[in-house]
């Protein structure tokens, strides 16, 4: 049997894959990173949507994570961006030491900072952790992201809350939902060192498991 020659383009991976999130993640990653003039913008949406996808996988198995640190779970979250083909740092020294660090083409960096959730002071010393000490705000360097592990239940009910206080704390800030994700809320506020616009999202992982059920 002859074999026949094919060249399969990036479009046709990524048509062959739209079944499968995260290899469509992985193919659009790879595309950017070989792009001549990536958009920013591409580049935030698709961590956006590699984050949300991790969330849900910690979802899933809330029964092993449920009891481990900030840390370890943290390294998961970056092992896994690893896995869909971003440069990412854990701990990596960006302003001090900052839990998630995304770099991309023409000095692109995305931040992320973790906390598991207590109360919501400590949630806030991430989003000033964040906003004033690991990030820049200069151009191609002016989004991040504060994850919060919630290991008790109703994350909706956590999320509203902490809403509602940051938009206390930060009445300039612009808050809207995310359109992707009902759980999740994006906040753009100037930067204060560099004075552009500087866009945090807001994403909850859900780690209460809790069954009713007797054995």
């Amino acid at each position: 049997m002859n074999n026949v020659a094919r060249d399969i383009s990036l479009r046709d991976l990524s048509l062959m894959a739209t079944s499968n999130p995260s290899m469509l993640i992985s193919l659009r990653v790879m595309s950017l990173n070989a792009a001549n003039d990536p958009v920013e913008q591409e580049f935030v949406e698709l961590i956006d949507d590699a984050i949300d996808l991790i969330a849900l996988e910690f979802a899933e198995t809330a029964h092993h994570r449920k009891d481990r640190n900030e840390d370890s779970l943290t390294i998961d979250i970056v092992s896994l961006l690893k896995a869909h083909g971003f440069l990412v740092e854990h701990d990596a020294d960006v302003g001090g030491h900052c839990d998630v660090v995304v770099r991309g083409p023409r000095g692109f960096l995305w931040l992320g900072e973790a906390k598991i959730h207590s109360d919501y002071e400590w949630l806030n010393k991430g989003y000033l952790q964040l906003t004033t000490r690991y990030s820049t705000g200069m151009v191609g360097q002016q989004n991040g992201c504060v994850i919060i592990y919630c290991k008790g239940p109703d994350v909706n009910r956590v999320v509203n809350t902490w809403r509602s206080k940051y938009q206390s704390l930060y009445q300039e800030a612009t808050v809207t939902n995310c359109p992707k994700n009902v759980l999740v809320f994006r906040s753009v506020n100037k930067h204060e060192r560099s004075g552009l616009p500087f866009t945090v999202r807001f994403v909850p992982f859900s780690l209460y498991h809790k069954p009713k059920d007797k054995k």
